[in-house]
């Protein structure tokens, strides 16, 4: 009595709110875990006549899938710096960045997106959409290097 049977949502844009949607990732280096979890993410659940906009701190557009790297939408100008920018496998020194990125993210500006989708292992999810717009954040491991320390060399287990 009283019970209102479970609803199930499948399929692209099931129950997704309307109006435009952004993906925000930390960093593009390459397609590796949460890379294809934003790329399922833009595939899965958005029809492709309403393919979410993807928003980054750097992307290396030439290893990821053309789908993809064409929806990176903004990167930050930082990024872009001589001899910071990874090409390819060479990682570049756009890491050395790090202490930027949360203000970066907090100042892009997501006023024109309804649904705004963190995919967040660093800073992603210190983004601000405007309060009336629904903010998920999709939160993976946090970085490793970041709270775990470095093995000392003649240490056990080093």
């Amino acid at each position: 009595m009283g019970q209102s049977p479970e609803r199930v949502v499948t399929g692209p844009a099931a129950g997704m709110p309307a109006g435009r949607a952004a993906i925000v990732h930390d960093w593009f280096q390459g397609y590796h875990g949460s890379e294809r979890v934003v790329e399922a993410m833009r595939t899965g659940l958005f029809p492709a006549e309403a393919s979410p906009d993807v928003l980054t701190f750097h992307a290396a557009h030439e290893l990821l899938p053309p789908g993809l790297s064409s929806a990176i939408v903004q990167e930050s100008r930082l990024a872009s710096l001589p001899g910071i920018r990874q090409r390819g496998h060479d990682p570049g020194r756009w890491r050395y960045l790090l202490p930027y990125m949360p203000r970066y993210f907090a100042q892009l500006d997501l006023s024109p997106y309804d649904l705004v989708i963190s995919s967040s292992h660093a800073c992603a999810a210190m983004v601000r959409p405007r309060p009336e717009a629904l903010h998920v954040c999709y939160c993976h491991t946090p970085m490793r290097y970041a709270w775990t320390p470095r093995p000392t060399p003649g240490a056990s287990g080093a």
